[in-house]
């Protein structure tokens, strides 16, 4: 699934640049970001009701059907052709040459990898708090029933926050929609390292996630506005690969850290430090992690934010200028 989807979502991704105009494009990738929220509330609900009808079976029988529903939707679709572009030429040659294309794009362009690094370090650090968001609700609550209900809180939250972005369409330039959303995404997180009462975790969960489909559709604008269009599928595909480079690294160290380290600490000697902030309780030092990654996430992202040169990225970097080196009868696919 995961193989596939390396190349189904850039895909999309460029497709949306030649579907949409750019005054819309970011209330259609907000739009996109409902849909994981969206089906994250509505599936467990949806397959709970039809296992008792028709059976797990039926349920998967059904599941099938709706990939076969989606294919027949992007076969209707007619996505044009986008149109050669002096970049993209000057980059053609050999497949071994085209696959480093994303990479030789972002190298070129200091600011735009510099944010692309920025958003690894996030996606590092978000990641290795939040895996062991189960066990820590668990924990802290003692409730299946309430895990169930805060990861519902999790879903409307991104929901909402994807709805105002459909509505609003964010910030011009974008970047002030996009880093204050990230520190405010890292407050969130930190706080949340602090809360032990599920009336505290379900409201700071919600504005955790509300500015998260903000950041993505404000970014994905960005980059189908800057980067030509017979390039975004590869600039995109790198684009994914470096900022999702620490992720399977932060799925590894999180459960030894938490419960080979962190855990076992809590009560020690040195854990009167911070016990008055995430208490001497089982779950204090899942939550002493989500404290620390937060506080990082919120201040690296502030730091970044003071760079002038990232502050005008939208302006400095040069909108993709098409070559009219399209060739007759070859406008759309």
């Amino acid at each position: 699934q995961s193989v596939f989807g390396v190349f189904q979502q850039p895909a999309f991704e460029a497709s949306v640049t030649m579907l949409v105009p750019d005054e819309h494009r970011d209330r259609a990738n907000a739009i996109q970001q409902l849909t994981g929220p969206a089906s994250g509330i509505i599936a467990p609900i949806a397959a709970g009701l039809l296992f008792t009808l028709v059976g797990v079976v039926g349920v998967m029988t059904i599941d099938l059907m709706t990939f076969l529903a989606a294919m027949v939707v992007v076969f209707m679709v007619r996505i044009p052709r986008p149109t050669q572009t002096a970049e993209g030429l000057a980059m053609a040659g050999t497949v071994w040459k085209e696959a480093l294309v994303g990479f030789r794009y972002l190298l070129s362009r200091r600011v735009l990898l510099a944010s692309v690094l920025h958003v690894t370090l996030v996606n590092f650090l978000i990641t290795g708090a939040m895996v062991l968001n189960t066990p820590y609700i668990l924990t802290v609550t003692g409730s299946e029933t309430m895990l169930g209900t805060l990861m519902g809180v999790m879903s409307a939250g991104a929901i909402v926050g994807g709805a105002i972005m459909s509505v609003w369409g964010g910030t011009r330039p974008r970047i002030h929609t996009i880093l204050p959303g990230i520190a405010i995404t890292g407050t969130c997180l930190a706080l949340y390292g602090l809360s032990r009462a599920p009336l505290a975790m379900g409201p700071i969960l919600f504005v955790q996630m509300l500015p998260i489909p903000m950041i993505n559709a404000s970014f994905m604008s960005i980059m189908q506005l800057k980067i030509p269009p017979d390039l975004q599928g590869r600039v995109f595909s790198a684009l994914g690969q470096v900022s999702m480079l620490l992720t399977p690294l932060a799925f590894l160290l999180a459960g030894p850290l938490a419960d080979r380290v962190m855990e076992p600490a809590v009560g020690g000697s040195r854990w009167d430090l911070v016990a008055p902030l995430v208490g001497s309780q089982p779950g204090a030092g899942i939550g002493l992690i989500m404290l620390v990654n937060g506080s990082l996430i919120a201040l690296v992202t502030l730091a970044v934010y003071a760079v002038p040169a990232v502050r005008r990225m939208e302006s400095t970097l040069p909108d993709y200028r098409p070559a009219e080196l399209e060739a007759p009868g070859e406008s759309e696919r």
